[in-house]
Parts: structure tokens; C-alpha cells; sequence
């Protein structure tokens, strides 16, 4: 039986065996080994796994030996569209023998790999990579006020009460995570909140028993704030993770874009952040990736408590507050926004269950007024960077 990956307890629980849980990540993707190899003047195509629906893929590169400075490689989709090239200036600097590099989310099911040079001293190589789908296989937690989620596409829903949160929602995107050494992949969702710096939980940056945010896995984490029905993409690949927090689950990570294809238009735009008063029955909506899939809202939802106390606190610390704003897995991460358009929480819990597993029926998300203290005692510098009020 598949197993959820709970962060209740830091254990893993088969599904059919317990309560529905408060929070977990939900399995992204599939890992695969193409064993693709080319050489100068080579075309070759790297596949999707057999009988996997597959929305797009993301290569890890690997160069061995010495590239030439006029070297090119090219990767294109089935039909030979241009999708993502790089060169020598691109590869890490480290003096290794292999040097190794992630693309963004490639909008293709299958794609060729074309290695352009004048030289024969090294090969390309694409050993590692995760195939996408439309959206999660994984299991379902059901953070429902009711029966059938209320919430609607961010973009493809013709309803004008959405136009705050289109306006917002560029600020929100789909965080797909990584672990290389056990080839895990999950979702959550992330908010612009500074110039290039990404704001999601810290319980995003891996699984149980998984050392959280480690470089390996930064490396091999991407943020895409164009996965929804829209026509430009706008992909970041994780640079550094610039200050995390397991009793607050935040982590603000420093972005950079991807390579090639994807990649960023201009300068990111970071969302507005209040970190004042928050009162009880306030109106709030949610921007979400809930089950990996395009960008959501829920809406006409309110706090419903001000302060609760902090899912990691030991002294009753009022960090957080609660709200009805419907979720799911995958919208960990996700910001709370008021109807300002300014974020005033960062979403990280669904229900809590009590005695015969009766939920509670609220979902949880860090007080933003508690995020910037933290900042501010730990790295002033940084809270300066992200201007907040």
C-alpha cells in the first residue's frame, strides 16, 4: 500500500490506518533513467516513461570533460520546437570531472538533446530526470468546509469577483521539490515576496526522516509561477536557502532563473506583505497549487481565530491564526491574502482531528507579524532586502 508522508509525529503512516491528516506533502512526479548520451554532432531523444501522462519534463545534465567555449547544447520538444540551450559560461565553476545542471519544467512529453561542437573532448549526458503529470497521484487529506472543494481556476473561471486575486496571483506559484538521493518529489506552492526571494514552509524542503532544505535539494527544486493555462512560463531554480524556520515552517529562498526556455520576463514582482492586526471573521482568499494542478482560489472565506497556538510551540506561543479558506495537499506554502491583495499569512496545516478522528475543521497559517520578527532577530540585513512594511 502507498504511503502518505505525514508530518504529524515526524511518522510515516500507511493511509487506511489513521486519521486524516493535518498536513502532508504529496508525492509529484516520477523519476527516471533515460541513459541518454551524446556526442559532438549527435541528436538523440530523451522520452517520457512508458504508459505515464506526462505534462512536462526536467532534465538533470551531466558534462563530462572539458566543453569548448563554442559549444552548444539544445534541447527541443518532439516537433523540434527550441526549448532550453546552454554553454560552457552556464556549468558550475567547480573544477570536478562531471559537472552537473538542472533545466526548468520543459513543456514536452518527449524532447531531443543536441550537442553542437567543434571539439570531441566531452560528452553530455542525461542519466537523471523527472517526468511531470497534469497533476498529483498522490493521496487526498480533504481540508473541506464541504463536500466538493470550494475553489476555481485562478484564471480560466469568467467570474469578475476573481479580478484581486488574478491581479495577486502572479505572485503565487508552483514549487516542485527534489531529492536525489532517494528520488522523492513533492509540491507545494510559494509567493514572491522580495526580489527574487521565495517565501513557502520549511516542511516543503523534504520528507520524514529527509534533512530539510539541504543543498542537494535546493538544488534540485524549482519554482514555476507560470503553471496555469497562461502562454508565458516563469521559472526559478532554487539558488540558496537564505534563512528557514521549523517551529514558524517557513523558509525564504533566494531564486535565480532557469536555463533556456522558461525562464523569467523581467524584473519578479514581489507581492505586498501586512504584518499589522489581524481581527477574527476578516474576509481572506487563497492562491494555491492544491494537487500539484494549475493555479487555484478560494475565496469568500474569513479568520475565523485571530491566535492559535504554533503547530511546533511547547509554551502556548500564539504564532499562527485559522481560517476556513478550502485546501488541500500541495497548497502548503500558499500565502493568505486579505482582500487588499496584501499577505498577511503563509498557509501550512489543514484539519486537525480530535477524539474519533473529528475534525476540527479549520485551516492554519503562520501569522506574517511573527515571520518578520523572526527575520528581523535573525538577519536584519535580509529584512531590509524584502522591504516590508
Amino acid at each position: 500500500m502507498a504511503l502518505l508522508f505525514l508530518f504529524v509525529g515526524q511518522v510515516a503512516f500507511a493511509a487506511s490506518q489513521q486519521c486524516k491528516s493535518n498536513e502532508a506533502l504529496t508525492e509529484f512526479g516520477r523519476w527516471f533513467n533515460p541513459s541518454v548520451t551524446v556526442k559532438p554532432g549527435e541528436i538523440k531523444p530523451v522520452s517520457h516513461p512508458a504508459n505515464y501522462v506526462t505534462k512536462a519534463l526536467r532534465l538533470q545534465i551531466s558534462v563530462a570533460g572539458q566543453l569548448d567555449p563554442s559549444a552548444r547544447v539544445i534541447v527541443r520538444d518532439e516537433a523540434y520546437h527550441f526549448l532550453a540551450s546552454f554553454a560552457a559560461s552556464d556549468l558550475p565553476a567547480e573544477a570536478v570531472a562531471v559537472r552537473d545542471l538542472w533545466t526548468g519544467n520543459l513543456p514536452a512529453s518527449d524532447v531531443t538533446l543536441e550537442f553542437r561542437s567543434p571539439a570531441s573532448n566531452a560528452t553530455v549526458s542525461v542519466t537523471t530526470a523527472v517526468a511531470l503529470p497534469p497533476t498529483t497521484t498522490g493521496e487526498r487529506v480533504f481540508s473541506l468546509q464541504g463536500a466538493i472543494a470550494n475553489w476555481k481556476f485562478a484564471y480560466k473561471s469568467p467570474h469578475t469577483s476573481l479580478t484581486q486575486a488574478r491581479l495577486v496571483g502572479d505572485e503565487v506559484g508552483m514549487m516542485v521539490g527534489g531529492n536525489p538521493d532517494n528520488q522523492h518529489s513533492w509540491c507545494c506552492s510559494a509567493v514572491i515576496v522580495g526580489d527574487n526571494i521565495a517565501l513557502t514552509n520549511w516542511h516543503c524542503g523534504g520528507g520524514v526522516d529527509e534533512q530539510h532544505w539541504s543543498s542537494r535539494t535546493c538544488a534540485a527544486t524549482i519554482f514555476d509561477f507560470g503553471w496555469d493555462d497562461g502562454a508565458v512560463r516563469r521559472q526559478y531554480s532554487c539558488a540558496k536557502v537564505l534563512l528557514a524556520d521549523e517551529g514558524l515552517d517557513f523558509a525564504l529562498i533566494a531564486l535565480r532563473p532557469v536555463l533556456g526556455g522558461g525562464g523569467v520576463n523581467g524584473a519578479s514582482v514581489p507581492a505586498s506583505v501586512f504584518s499589522g492586526t489581524i481581527d477574527a471573521n476578516e474576509p481572506v482568499f487563497l492562491v494555491h497549487h492544491a494537487l500539484c494542478e494549475e493555479k487555484r482560489v478560494s475565496s469568500q472565506c474569513k479568520v475565523v481565530e485571530k491566535q492559535r497556538t504554533g503547530w511546533r510551540a511547547t509554551n502556548g506561543d500564539p504564532s499562527e491564526f485559522s481560517h476556513n479558506c478550502d485546501s488541500e495537499t500541495g497548497a502548503s506554502g500558499s500565502p493568505v491574502f486579505d482582500l487588499k491583495g496584501r499577505v498577511i499569512g503563509l498557509h501550512h496545516l489543514g484539519f486537525d482531528t480530535g477524539p474519533n478522528c473529528t475534525p476540527d475543521h479549520v485551516n492554519k497559517a503562520i501569522r506574517m507579524d511573527r515571520i518578520k520578527a523572526f527575520i528581523g532577530h535573525s538577519d536584519p540585513v535580509l529584512l531590509q532586502a524584502l522591504h516590508w512594511d
